[in-house]
C-alpha cells in the first residue's frame, strides 16, 4: 500500500497489535529499503 498521509499509515496499521514489528518498505534518496517498525499507541487527541 501507498502512503499518501498520515491518515493511510493509520489504516495500514490498525490490524497489528501494540508491541508487535512489522516490515515495511521505504524509499530512501530514491532506493527502496526494507525497514521494521514497532507498532506503538495512538496518541489520544485533546
Amino acid at each position: 500500500h501507498a502512503i499518501a498521509e498520515p491518515g493511510d499509515l493509520v489504516a495500514v496499521l490498525q490490524p497489528d497489535r501494540v508491541g508487535n514489528t512489522v516490515t515495511t518498505s521505504i524509499l530512501r534518496g530514491g532506493e527502496p529499503r526494507q525497514i521494521q517498525v514497532t507498532v506503538g499507541e495512538r496518541p489520544s487527541r485533546g
